[in-house]
């Protein structure tokens, strides 16, 4: 998980390159689909918000019960699990925080368009907050996406997996030296 800014999106995109036997979904990858279904657009109605998470956790329960490693890259809590209300019992998540300094949060947000600035001191908050939930975590701020990429495959992957994969990321990410 992590708040917005944390360079999820930029990871899963790295991620997603390489061969391993992980899942990697954003969770931004549902939105269109989800707003159109919802006849506006879920990302600013937070009413909507529940049952957007339900349906991804819903749709995780249903790979994991058949074996599959995944990972879901989202700005969501564990309290969000009990807001979605978790379809299957045998559901079992563990988290990990991506995470980065204020500064360099602000200064990424503030590059997106249609970004406010309400809209960056909301995802601030969300940082804050997810830190006093999430002990796990991984900066992404004082290090480049090659090294974030090997520090969360070393968590996920078995080890004769391992150094193959952090090769694979260096030479996907090679002149690559932030997240957008």
């Amino acid at each position: 998980t992590g708040a917005p800014g944390a360079g999820k999106s930029t990871l899963v995109e790295t991620l997603r390159r390489l061969d391993h036997t992980l899942l990697c979904f954003d969770m931004d990858d549902l939105l269109p689909a989800a707003s159109a279904l919802a006849g506006r657009d879920i990302r600013f109605v937070s009413d909507t918000w529940p049952g957007y998470n339900a349906l991804w956790l819903s749709f995780l329960t249903l790979l994991t019960a058949q074996g599959r490693p995944v990972l879901l890259f989202a700005p969501l809590e564990p309290a969000d699990l009990v807001s979605a209300t978790v379809p299957d019992p045998r559901a079992r998540f563990n988290w990990l925080l991506l995470d980065c300094d204020d500064v360099t949060r602000r200064r990424r947000l503030a590059t997106r368009p249609a970004w406010s600035d309400a809209m960056i001191e909301e995802a601030l908050a969300d940082a804050r907050s997810l830190r006093d939930h999430i002990a796990v975590r991984i900066d992404t701020g004082r290090q480049d996406v090659q090294t974030v990429g090997r520090a969360l495959l070393a968590r996920l992957e078995p080890p004769p997996r391992r150094e193959a994969l952090h090769q694979e990321v260096d030479a996907i990410n090679e002149g690559q030296d932030d997240y957008v």
